[in-house]
């Protein structure tokens, strides 16, 4: 869940979503006794995140080709040698 580290934040304005700009914070912190003792099925629904990793980054790429966007490569690196272990135990 990317939601708690995004620059952008789903907000219902009169009835419908909107995407609006959000300050990022300075950094996240998360407890591994926390994580370890949640729902196999919660954990897992992070492997979504990696799924779309490639149509995100081709999409984040082009905005930022197109639109003159900011695009950091470092979020794509960072899952990039976790993502085949991921897939490997995603039936576990």
């Amino acid at each position: 869940m990317n939601g708690y580290t995004s620059v952008n934040a789903a907000i219902t304005v009169n009835g419908h979503k909107k995407s609006l700009p959000a300050q990022a914070p300075r950094g996240a912190f998360f407890d591994l006794a926390i994580l370890t003792a949640a729902p196999a099925r919660l954990i897992r629904s992070g492997l979504g995140d990696s799924l779309c990793r490639s149509t995100s980054q081709a999409d984040w790429l082009l905005a930022h080709l197109l639109l003159d966007k900011p695009y950091r490569q470092l979020p794509y690196a960072l899952l990039e040698e976790d993502e085949k272990l991921l897939f490997d135990q995603s039936q576990r």
